[in-house]
C-alpha cells in the first residue's frame, strides 16, 4: 500500500494559520464592553442550530486507469458526547466506500487547525478532484470535479473528518466552553481519536486494516491520535502517512543563536531555484542537504571568529537561492521565509506562495521586506508530537510510517523532518518493513513533479 501512496502525494499541500481559537487570548475586553455582554445574552446562546439530517449514501462510479470502480459516496455525522451523555458538537464526515470484503480504511484531517478535511478530498486523494492552487487559477474560476487518477479508493477506504469548527461541523455549545472542549492539543486529539472509534463501530470496521493521513497540523495531529488510540481506546493503526507535517514548532525557534531554523529552510529554497532552472532532481538535492549539514551549519556557528566564513556563506547561499548577493549579504545568509519568496521576484512585482514557492502572485505590498509571522505568535501548540510519534512506532512493531514533502514547501520544510527522523532510535530489525532506513520511519522526497 506504501508504494501505492507515493503516486498521490505529488500535491503541493497547504497549510493554514492556527486559528485564534487555539491561542489565548492577550487583550481582555473593555468593562464596557462587559457590562453590555451582562445586559445582553450572549450570541451563541442564543444559537439553537437544528441537527444534521440522516447519513446520506449515494451511488457512484470512477473511471481509474482503464476500469470502473463503483463507489458508495457517504455524508454523514457523528456527535461528540459530554461526560453526561449530552451532545456538545456533531462532526461531519464524507466517506467513500468499495463494496468487498477485506478492504482498508483510511481516516484523513487536513492541517490549519482551522481547516476542513477539503483538501485532501477534492485536490490530493478523493475520487473526485477540483483544480486550485496551481499557477494561473484564478479563485473566479469555476470549479468543475473530475476523476482523480491519483485517488488512493483503488486500494483503500477514505473517511474525510472535519473537525468541529471546520466545514459543517459545529459546537452546540457557547465559544467559551466551546474552546475549552475542542479548541486546544489535548481535547482536540482526545475527540477526533473517539470520532474514528464511533465510526469504526458504527459500520463494523473494527477489525479492518486501519490508516491515518495527516497533512500539515494533521501531522501534527497523527502520532498523537495513533497514540490515543492505541493507548486509550484499544485500537491499532496499520500506518500512518504524514504529508508536510508539522510535526515540531519548537523546530523552528531561537533563530538569533541557532542554526537550525536556516537549515530547515535553505534545502527548500535552494529546490525552488532548481525547478525553475529545471535541475531538480535527488541528486541535486542530495548535494544541497549535505552543504547545509556540514559547511553551512559550520560557518554560521563560526560567525566572525572565521573572517571568511561570512564570504563563503554568502557565495554557496547566492548559489543556491539564485538571489541577488548584496541581499544575501545583507541577511548573512539567513533567508527568512517571507523575505525570501518576496525578493525572488522582486523584480515581477510579484509573491511567491509559502506552499510552493514557484506559484505565485501580484504583490500587494512591494515594499515590504518581509511580513508578521502569525505562526510565531501562535500559542498553546509548541510542543510538538514527536514523542507521540516514537511511541506509537514503539508499541507496535507492525505498523508503517511514511512522510512525504514537497521540496520547496516552506511552510512545512523537508529538512525539519529529515532532521526527526535522523535522530530517531532504532525500533526493530533494521529489515522491518516499511521503515526504510535502519528500522527508522523513512522520509521520502518525492520526485520533480
Amino acid at each position: 500500500m506504501l508504494k501505492k501512496c507515493t503516486l498521490a502525494l505529488m500535491l503541493a499541500c497547504c497549510v493554514l494559520t492556527v486559528p485564534a481559537s487555539f491561542a489565548k487570548d492577550d487583550d481582555p475586553p473593555k468593562a464596557a464592553d462587559d457590562a453590555k455582554a451582562k445586559d445582553k445574552p450572549h450570541k451563541d446562546d442564543e444559537i439553537n442550530l437544528p441537527p444534521f439530517p440522516a447519513d446520506k449514501t449515494v451511488h457512484q462510479t470512477l473511471s481509474l486507469a482503464g476500469h470502473e470502480l463503483k463507489y458508495e459516496a457517504t455524508v454523514g455525522s457523528l456527535p461528540v458526547l459530554d461526560e453526561k451523555g449530552k451532545t456538545v458538537a456533531s462532526v461531519m464526515f464524507t466517506a467513500y466506500t468499495v463494496p468487498g470484503a477485506n478492504r482498508p480504511v483510511t481516516f484523513a484531517l487536513n492541517g490549519g487547525p482551522g481547516a476542513a478535511s477539503v483538501y485532501l478530498n477534492l485536490g490530493a486523494i478523493g475520487p473526485k478532484r477540483v483544480q486550485f492552487g496551481a499557477e494561473g487559477d484564478s479563485p473566479s474560476d469555476r470549479a468543475t470535479p473530475i476523476d482523480n487518477p491519483g485517488t488512493w479508493l483503488d486500494f483503500t477506504d477514505l473517511v474525510f473528518i472535519d473537525p468541529v469548527g471546520t466545514g459543517f461541523s459545529y459546537a452546540h455549545v457557547p465559544t467559551e466552553e466551546a474552546k475549552k472542549r475542542f479548541y486546544n492539543p489535548k481535547s482536540d486529539i482526545e475527540y477526533l481519536s473517539r470520532i474514528i472509534f464511533d465510526w469504526l463501530v458504527k459500520n463494523e470496521r473494527l477489525t479492518s486494516r486501519k490508516y491515518l493521513v495527516g497533512e500539515s497540523y494533521g501531522g501534527f495531529r497523527g502520532p498523537r491520535i495513533t497514540h490515543y488510540l492505541q493507548t486509550t481506546l484499544g485500537v491499532a493503526m496499520s500506518g500512518v502517512v504524514l504529508i508536510s507535517p508539522y510535526l515540531d514548532p519548537g523546530a523552528a525557534k531561537n533563530e538569533d543563536l541557532s542554526p537550525l531554523p536556516w537549515m530547515l529552510t535553505l534545502p527548500s529554497i535552494a529546490a525552488a531555484n532548481l525547478e525553475r532552472q529545471k535541475k531538480l532532481d535527488d541528486a541535486a538535492m542530495a548535494k544541497v542537504i549535505e552543504y547545509t549539514r556540514t559547511d553551512y551549519v559550520q560557518d554560521l556557528l563560526k560567525g566572525r571568529s572565521d573572517s571568511q566564513a561570512i564570504e563563503r556563506i554568502v557565495k554557496r547561499v547566492t548559489e543556491l537561492s539564485g538571489l541577488d548577493p548584496t541581499f544575501v549579504r545583507r541577511s548573512g545568509g539567513r533567508l527568512e521565509t517571507q523575505a525570501y519568496l518576496r525578493e525572488v521576484y522582486r523584480s515581477e512585482g510579484k509573491l511567491g506562495s509559502r506552499y510552493d514557492s514557484n506559484v505565485t502572485a501580484y504583490d500587494p505590498f512591494p515594499y515590504w521586506t518581509d511580513s508578521p509571522d502569525e505562526e510565531k505568535n501562535a500559542k498553546g501548540i509548541d510542543r510538538g508530537s514527536v514523542p507521540e510519534l516514537r511511541e506509537a512506532v514503539a508499541i507496535d512493531p507492525k505498523m508503517h510510517v511514511l512522510i512525504v514533502h514537497g521540496w520547496d514547501d516552506l511552510s512545512c520544510p523537508f529538512m525539519t523532518s529529515v532532521l526527526i527522523v535522523d535522530q530517531m532510535p532504532l525500533m526493530g530489525a533494521p529489515s522491518r518493513p516499511g521503515h526504510g532506513i535502519s528500522g527508522r520511519p523513512h522520509v521520502l522526497q518525492p520526485p520533480q513533479s
